[in-house]
């Protein structure tokens, strides 16, 4: 016999063979072991099905049975298949008309052999069922290899937001803490675009009655922009200026660390220190959108003498400006994020916009501010993702009884 025919290793094929006619039966059974199968033979229509049920890769069926035929058995197996395992099934008739063959295929028949046998015929439905047979196991094989990556990248994937949940929870914590501000009364917005961001906000007490506070925005999205602006955010803090020309002076010392680094790092800050005590206070900018200030009697825009950002010129300088810290002030800073923001009607937010929710939160605890924001947030009609990270910090005096110096 040509070896061509013969199944390589692992591709036996299990052959039920079904006929009325046994010794037809053993016959084509016969054929098939010679063709390198493994070969049952049943005459019985449910003992066929039982046979089908516990593993078979082809099925051999006359068309002419007493009783239920063979497009009956037919019609029964492929009710029962199972989407995971390959069936291929071949009718042995006598009979070649158009109807007798359309109606086999309809039922699900995969292959003819027209009485009497010709072994070539059969030599060529088991070639046919062998392919599908070894196809279907090298699909399986491939499945399982992808199954294998997908559980993989499923677990890097989940270890990676492990990651990036912590991060994002070091950034929350560093958030103004109202029990860490003696003398101001402080609220905060802050919603990065993604799960992590590059802003940072940041209020911490210096001593000698004084207030730090800044709005740091770094350059894009992602775990970059937020490790670089977890380190600004500590610099700064860590040089704890308690002075105007100190702060002027961080900030330009943080200019020079990040043009070191060679990278293509930038970013805007707006920070400040204020003296509840002494009612006053110092902002310096680089870049940042400009500070809102109401004193008590107006609200209007602190113009800053504005640096370049931080990262682009060596040669930057920054100049603190002096502004009114009494009773009644009380000073907003924020992200471009929230300006840029859009409302339902498509416009952008820009400083007007939150200059009037400061407006309506006149006389209102500083809380309010927040929640008005928020509230102007959540009616946003566009993409539920944002554009950019939102922060917004608002800052108050808050001396109780005791009297201004």
């Amino acid at each position: 016999m040509d070896a061509k025919i013969l199944p390589a290793a692992g591709d036996v094929l299990r052959v039920l063979v079904v006929d009325d006619d046994a010794m037809m039966a053993d016959y084509v059974a016969l054929e098939l072991e010679r063709l390198g199968c493994h070969a049952e033979t049943t005459t019985d229509f449910d003992a066929a099905l039982a046979t089908v049920a516990a593993g078979v890769d082809m099925v051999v069926t006359d068309y002419q049975m007493p009783g239920r035929d063979g497009l009956d058995l037919v019609a029964a197996i492929r009710g029962r298949d199972r989407a995971d395992t390959p069936l291929h099934i071949v009718m042995m008739t006598a009979r070649g008309d158009e109807d007798v063959i359309r109606a086999a295929v309809d039922a699900g028949v995969d292959d003819f052999l027209y009485k009497p046998v010709d072994p070539l015929q059969l030599m060529l439905a088991v070639a046919s069922a062998r392919r599908a047979v070894h196809l279907h196991r090298l699909i399986q094989d491939r499945n399982a290899e992808l199954a294998s990556a997908h559980d993989a990248m499923r677990d890097a994937l989940a270890s990676l937001q492990d990651d990036i949940d912590a991060a994002a929870s070091l950034h929350e914590r560093l958030l103004p803490r109202q029990e860490r501000l003696p003398g101001v009364r402080a609220a905060h917005v802050y919603k990065p675009a993604a799960s992590l961001g590059g802003d940072s906000i940041g209020a911490s007490n210096v001593g000698n009655g004084r207030t730090l506070f800044f709005v740091i925005d770094v350059q894009g999205h992602g775990v970059q922009a937020s490790l670089d602006s977890f380190h600004f955010h500590h610099r700064l803090k860590q040089m704890r200026p308690t002075g105007p020309d100190e702060l002027a002076a961080a900030l330009a010392s943080l200019n020079r660390e990040i043009l070191e680094t060679e990278s293509e790092i930038y970013a805007t800050v707006l920070a400040g220190l204020v003296d509840p005590a002494a009612g006053e206070g110092w902002l310096v900018r680089a870049g940042h959108p400009a500070a809102i200030l109401f004193d008590g009697e107006r609200q209007y825009t602190v113009e800053v003498e504005g640096g370049f950002p931080l990262g682009w010129f060596t040669d930057s300088t920054y100049t603190p400006t002096g502004f009114a810290f009494g009773p009644g002030a009380r000073l907003a800073l924020y992200s471009d994020g929230l300006s840029d923001c859009r409302d339902r009607g498509g416009r952008e937010l820009r400083t007007e916009g939150i200059g009037r929710i400061l407006t309506e939160c006149r006389g209102k605890p500083i809380d309010s501010i927040g929640r008005m924001v928020e509230l102007t947030l959540s009616l946003r009609d566009a993409n539920p993702l944002l554009a950019d990270d939102i922060s917004l910090l608002v800052i108050e005096p808050d001396l109780g009884d005791r009297p201004l110096a």
